[in-house]
């Protein structure tokens, strides 16, 4: 492995997993013939396996002719006749080919993808089986592989379905990983917006894409680094590009969350580090995770359009019935553009409200806000059970600076302030912060900024 990971290892000593928001760069695909080819892994990957990535389409516009028919492929495992894995972006829909040859075993409908906006994709295959596809670490869409091939292919190609053959993305693509394993929803939904750990069981390729310049893509996780082409040709440019880019959101949203409230509300907060040319902000929500059923639920909120970091809040106080609710923040540019953000998901049930049975109160640390902050931030989670709730911080070099000890808590959802200062007092420096909160079951793990 080519990479230093002494930062990495350090925090998994802790139980801690990086969120992506550590992961600065991106490459940047033409959609006419850009790819990556890396090498042979049929030794380590076969018939079933869990391959996944960001992506940011530039367009959802349905081109002509083959794109029109196949899309344009994000990831592959293909020759001319098998095709154990072809993922691709086809408009605002994903298709799924799996051990089918050109036979699309999942297409999804009413997904609605938007051009501009970082999206997280997961498929497990097993062939002759169940193959499952996450968007944002949410199921969105299941089918039953084919038995086209025998194992995963020599070729494995990030941005086009082989290099040449122009079925090409169109956008940016980061943190590609492929398992020899099928990875649980839980898995999935737990670490799909983590920097994971490159000695992870099962985990045989891992290609980050936080380089900043040549033709070589490293492998974090083994030996199979990839190759940048333009066509079939290594191109010396490069070309596909090293481009700054944020795998979980543009780099003017730093966060966008969703919380339920002790009176239940739903409160959503989202952190801009600068607005340029944007009149504000407005709020969608839906009962289902599609952006086309959601209907916008505020008035417009003003953007301050300054190059400092600035906190938003909003309260939906108009839900009645239970249900999972999904949740988009649309940013209105001056010029008349608008962009789309999410879904941030929040279960809602007000019974207990009511004098009935209401919602399980589950153990979660729940949320940091306002995160990054200066000069103090509130730590929200629940219990289910009651006794003593301890809060750890420690630096990002794993240094413990300040144990606080919230006391015995009964069962509930509660709340309390970090002032930024370690435990002699002294004010804490600018950096990343991670928040440890332990009970009697359970350690839970949250990273805070602090930006002054």
């Amino acid at each position: 492995m080519k990479h230093s990971y002494m930062f990495v290892l350090v925090l998994a000593m802790l139980g801690f997993s990086m969120g992506l928001a550590a992961q600065n760069n991106a490459l940047m695909f033409d959609g006419v013939n850009d790819c990556v080819a890396i090498g042979n892994m049929t030794s380590e990957v076969s018939t079933s396996f869990t391959v996944e990535c960001w992506f940011n389409p530039s367009s959802v516009a349905v081109g002509s002719g083959e794109l029109a028919t196949y899309g344009r492929t994000i990831f592959a495992s293909s020759t001319s006749n098998d095709k154990p894995i072809w993922v691709s972006q086809r408009g605002s829909e994903i298709w799924v080919c799996a051990f089918s040859g050109n036979t699309t075993v999942i297409k999804t409908t009413g997904l609605g993808l938007t051009a501009g906006t970082w999206y997280h994709i997961a498929v497990s295959v097993v062939r002759g089986g169940s193959v499952r596809l996450y968007v944002n670490g949410s199921q969105v869409a299941t089918g039953t592989a084919g038995t086209t091939g025998a194992t995963w292919n020599t070729t494995f190609t990030i941005g086009d379905l082989r290099p040449g053959r122009q079925l090409a993305f169109y956008g940016l693509i980061d943190e590609v990983r492929v398992w020899n394993v099928i990875r649980s929803a839980d898995d999935i939904q737990g670490n799909y917006d983590r920097i994971v750990d490159p000695d992870s069981s099962g985990l045989v390729g891992y290609w980050m894409l936080d380089q900043s310049s040549g033709t070589n893509v490293e492998d974090a996780a083994g030996s199979y680094d990839g190759t940048i082409r333009n066509g079939t040709a290594l191109h010396p440019d490069p070309d596909p590009m090293w481009v700054d880019g944020n795998p979980t959101l543009p780099v003017e949203l730093s966060s966008f969350t969703a919380i339920l409230t002790a009176d239940f509300f739903v409160r959503l907060h989202w952190t801009t580090q600068s607005e340029t040319g944007v009149s504000g902000f407005y709020i969608y929500r839906a009962s289902v995770n599609n952006l086309e059923a959601a209907q916008v639920v505020s008035s417009l909120i003003f953007a301050t359009n300054t190059t400092d970091t600035h906190y938003y809040e909003f309260t939906d106080s108009e839900l009645f019935e239970p249900g999972t609710y999904y949740y988009w923040l649309q940013v209105q540019d001056m010029d008349g553009g608008v962009s789309f953000h999410g879904p941030t998901t929040v279960f809602y049930d007000n019974s207990a409200s009511q004098g009935i049975p209401g919602i399980p109160v589950k153990t979660e640390f729940a949320a940091v806000y306002p995160n990054p902050f200066n000069p103090s931030t509130t730590l929200c989670y629940g219990v289910a059970k009651a006794g003593k709730v301890d809060f750890f911080i420690y630096n990002q070099r794993g240094q413990l600076i300040r144990t606080i000890h919230d006391g015995q808590k009964a069962i509930g959802n509660w709340k309390l302030q970090w002032d930024g200062r370690d435990d002699q007092g002294a004010t804490c420096t600018t950096g990343i912060y991670f928040i440890k909160m332990q009970t009697a079951d359970s350690t839970l793990i949250r990273k805070a900024v602090l930006q002054k």
